[in-house]
């Protein structure tokens, strides 16, 4: 049975959601106040609250506001009671859905059964991609293995340009390939689910990207692509795991990298900031289209640009980098330099000091 939360300044209008809610077979329990949603959520696990955002309407989107900092969407969908004039605010704040005041118990009925459903359908994918990817995993590291075995028992054996060696050696790039997304997707999967727990510590975001912009250098070089790092030395230590910051630093300048002709400039730099600490990575490639810009964090979504030496793009890492960074307290964006090309940025808070 589904267990619903009903946070509500008027004692009238709560008493009666919450007989309605109980007459329809759900478990209902009340706050008198949105101040204190977040406190009850912390100790019971609800599928869904309803919040009157009340008038002024201040403290509602700050409730709700505390709720998604642990909270997604799809954990504890809200709907929020209030004003016309407050919905478009209080959809920005968090919240799934709005009704109106005068509330329409009959319609706030409907919106409540339609986010429940809704909940349950991401829990069943969650599962159904959960069991997917696993089962995919096993089958295909025994395709690996053995053609492992196989290209290394061909390479002793057969002669040179051997159609049976090249064929084993394509099952393992093409094996690998498909590994790499299986795991890519499983990891955006955990994101999105907010299963993934990073390990936060004052990190030093110079270091971490000197490492990676030497860690490219080769890869650069195949492509007569000039990189470089140009640090902030003022920028100070944010608040970050190391790991996960490397991945999506490692993302943006494979990608300025990958997507760059032949000859072009990458630069890498950081910059202190009022609000914290900004990494950006330029490069002088095409920049982006104006259709690409909507789509350019969204899993799978492919750009009009296409890597220029015929290397692989899932469409998922750049989905994963916005991930990532907001669950660091983070911004991330993407512009076109005046000059051509593009610049991928992400800002992060300082850590404490």
């Amino acid at each position: 049975m589904d267990s619903i939360l009903v946070a509500h300044g008027e004692s009238r209008e709560r008493d009666a959601m919450v007989e309605r809610l109980l007459a329809e077979g759900w478990r209902a329990s009340a706050s008198d106040n949105a101040n204190t949603a977040p406190d009850w959520a912390s100790r019971d696990p609800y599928d869904l609250a309803v919040i009157d955002l009340g008038d002024p309407p201040e403290k509602g989107f700050r409730a709700i506001r505390r709720l998604r900092r642990t909270l997604t969407r799809a954990d504890l969908p809200i709907v929020a009671v209030g004003a016309p004039a407050y919905e478009a605010p209080a959809l920005r704040c968090g919240a799934n859905d709005f009704v109106p005041k005068p509330v329409d118990v009959e319609r706030l009925m409907a919106r409540v059964q339609a986010q429940i459903d809704l909940r349950n359908l991401y829990r069943l994918k969650d599962e159904f991609f959960g069991i997917a990817s696993h089962d995919l995993r096993a089958p295909l590291n025994l395709v690996l293995g053995y053609a492992s075995l196989l290209s290394d028992s061909l390479r002793k054996d057969a002669k040179p340009g051997s159609r049976a060696l090249m064929m084993a050696e394509k099952i393992q790039t093409q094996g690998t390939a498909m590994q790499r997304i299986i795991e890519e997707f499983l990891e955006f999967q955990a994101l999105n689910g907010g299963y993934a727990a990073l390990c936060q510590t004052p990190v030093d975001l110079n270091r971490i990207a000197k490492r990676i912009v030497e860690s490219n250098m080769e890869y650069a070089a195949s492509k007569h692509i000039a990189l470089s790092f140009e640090p902030d030395r003022s920028l100070g230590k944010v608040r970050g795991d190391c790991g996960r910051l490397e991945q999506v630093i490692h993302n943006f300048v494979n990608n300025a990298i990958k997507f760059s002709p032949y000859g072009a400039e990458a630069i890498v730099s950081t910059h202190r900031e009022a609000s914290g600490a900004k990494l950006e990575v330029a490069d002088t490639g095409p920049g982006l289209k104006d259709s690409d810009f909507k789509n350019a964090f969204v899993k799978f979504a492919r750009l009009s640009n296409k890597p220029t030496g015929n290397e692989k793009s899932y469409g998922l890492g750049l989905a994963i980098c916005k991930q990532l960074i907001e669950h660091h307290g983070g911004q991330i964006g993407v512009r076109n330099n005046v000059h051509g090309g593009a610049t991928f940025w992400f800002r992060l808070p300082f850590a404490p000091r």
